[in-house]
């Protein structure tokens, strides 16, 4: 050991060594011996903070501080256990253990525990290659240490219980009030009469109010009246959007939100919405709602809660305005053909005719009249519509005596078009026939220059006869009928001069042969022999030789059968 004298710490014995030696080289024991050493002569201590948390409430016993103490105490034993230091504060101890290689065990610490003293364990395991001189402000603040055991955490720990109790009773109280103040209110089974409602409901979106959403009690009217006026607010807005907010707000300045639900606290409303399924804060209802319409395809939304209206919404929103303006404009149309059509006539005739009267009649065979009809759905409308357009047309092009006029004074204008309608079809279907003829005379005509070309003077006979061809029907009148006749015809003809022309074929070839062959006979018989020759019936050829010789064969073997009568 080595005497040591210093300003920082009283008059003492070290451990002999080298300087820059450490600890390490004595084991744990000199560290901890050093350790106890410097409370010893400091007598203070980093305290660590100490806080304790009881169903959810937390309470600082201690905290994070120095702290001095009057006297000190080494390895003296209390009980089963020897602490390295005992360090003393008036009539309050602070055991403090030393942590090298091992900490204190569970059973060391619970008979802490029983014996109630304040305990701090410090740990020095990182510092045991660490030079003596600067493990002093390690071992008194710098380490990490931590409460082995307070006694101060025990009534701690039961106030802060007491205090959860308390709160919890007191949250509980509030959430029943706010709980029973809710009523929820479901969708309404008939429509009511509220304005928003009765306007949102003209535009076509009676079928998107009404809708069952939490938080619905929150409100002092009905479900379909805050949610029209919701829904208004966000058609007001346009493409620039509306914000969440700016909805609430334009509701609470309607003084439709109940004041209660609007300034409970978060842990009340938590409370609420368990005890009661159906509840929600009514700004949350607003946006629950709105998400429901999002899912039905009529709003959009942006993350920073602005919604816009969809397409879809704006385009119902437009026809259900052009539906209630529509009777109006139907009407005007229809009045503006009529007046059209009624100007053009002969002022006797629609002197005693009222529009007006005529259009709150029913119209004949109809069952209903005009005014009615005017709220007919599109396709119902178009057609009677069209009907009403085109009558002037139908008169014009396609009179008929029995034409609905559905009611106008058109009758005379229809008994004009009625004749004059028949004066045109007689003169047309005059003409229509001797059109007919000049055809007729036109494919006779073409037929009988083609027959005279190629069948030569045979051509009149063969327009003139049945033909079997044409189911025994004659040429030229087949011809006459039609155009598809008129081809049977031509075919017929094609099929004859393909005929006549085989014919003059073989009859020039029958006669090519029988001059081959009568020239050979002359040379071999003389004129007469082959006169009566050919005129003979010979039995090898079956045949008289002037029939038999038809083609250069039957030539060649007549010249065959001359040939032996040629060497005889």
């Amino acid at each position: 050991m080595v005497a040591r004298k210093g300003k920082e710490l009283a008059h003492h014995f070290a451990h002999h060594g080298i300087v820059g030696v450490t600890c390490a080289s004595a084991g744990e024991s000199a560290l901890h011996k050093f350790a106890k050493e410097v409370l010893d002569q400091r007598l203070q201590i980093g305290l660590p903070a100490l806080t304790v948390t009881e169903a959810g409430e937390a309470e600082v016993i201690v905290r994070e501080r120095p702290f001095k103490f009057d006297a000190a105490t080494l390895e003296q034993r209390t009980g089963k256990i020897v602490p390295d230091v005992i360090l003393v504060k008036g009539d309050r101890q602070l055991m403090i253990e030393f942590m090298v290689t091992h900490a204190c065990g569970p059973e060391k610490i619970e008979f802490i525990r029983t014996l109630d003293i304040g305990a701090i364990e410090i740990d020095l395991s990182a510092y045991r290659n660490v030079k003596l001189g600067e493990l002093v402000e390690k071992i008194l603040f710098q380490a990490d240490r931590k409460w082995l055991h307070n006694p101060k955490s025990s009534a701690a720990r039961d106030r802060a219980r007491k205090r959860s109790q308390e709160k919890a009773e007191a949250l509980a109280a509030r959430v029943r009030e706010l709980a029973g103040k809710y009523q929820h209110r479901p969708p309404a089974k008939l429509g009511g009469r509220g304005a928003y409602e009765s306007a949102l409901r003209r535009d076509g979106l009676g079928g998107h109010i009404n809708l069952d959403v939490k938080g619905a009690g929150c409100f002092k009217v009905p479900l379909a009246e805050w949610q029209a006026a919701a829904l208004q607010e966000l058609l007001k807005a346009g493409r620039h959007g509306v914000l969440e907010f700016d909805v609430y707000s334009a509701l609470e300045k309607r003084g439709w939100i109940d004041t209660w639900f609007q300034e409970a606290g978060r842990d009340t409303i938590d409370g609420a919405r368990r005890l009661v399924p159906a509840f929600e804060l009514p700004a949350r209802s607003i946006q629950l709602y709105f998400k429901l319409l999002q899912a039905d395809g009529l709003l959009i939304s942006s993350d920073a809660g602005t919604w816009w209206a969809a397409d879809t919404l704006t385009r119902i929103v437009a026809s259900a305005r052009e539906l209630r303006q529509r009777p109006a404009k139907r009407f005007e149309e229809i009045k503006a053909v009529i007046t059209h059509k009624l100007n053009a006539l002969p002022a006797g005739e629609v002197a005693s005719f009222d529009l007006d009267t005529w259009s709150r009649q029913p119209l004949p065979g109809r069952g209903y009249s005009l005014r009615q009809a005017l709220h007919f759905d599109v396709p119902a409308w178009r057609s009677l519509h069209s009907e009403l357009a085109n009558l002037s047309d139908q008169i014009a092009i396609f009179p008929k005596p029995d034409l609905d006029l559905l009611g106008l004074p058109l009758d005379a204008e229809l008994a004009r078009s009625v004749a004059a309608k028949a004066e045109a079809l007689a003169a047309r279907e005059e003409a229509h026939q001797l059109e007919l003829q000049a055809a007729a005379n036109r494919r006779i005509a073409n037929l009988r220059s083609w027959a005279r070309q190629n069948l030569g003077t045979v051509a009149d006979e063969w327009l003139a006869a049945p033909n079997a061809r044409l189911d025994g029907r004659i040429p030229s009148e087949v011809a006459a009928v039609s155009d598809d006749e008129y081809v049977r015809a031509e075919r017929a003809l094609e099929k004859r001069i393909r005929e006549q022309e085989l014919e003059r074929a073989q009859a020039r070839a029958k006669e090519e042969a029988q001059k081959k062959v009568k020239d050979i006979a002359k040379a071999l018989l003389g004129d007469e022999r082959t006169k009566l020759w050919m005129r003979n019936y010979h039995p090898v050829l079956r045949a008289r030789p002037e029939q038999f010789a038809i083609d250069s064969k039957t030539a060649d073997r007549c010249i065959e059968i001359l040939q032996p009568k040629k060497r005889r």
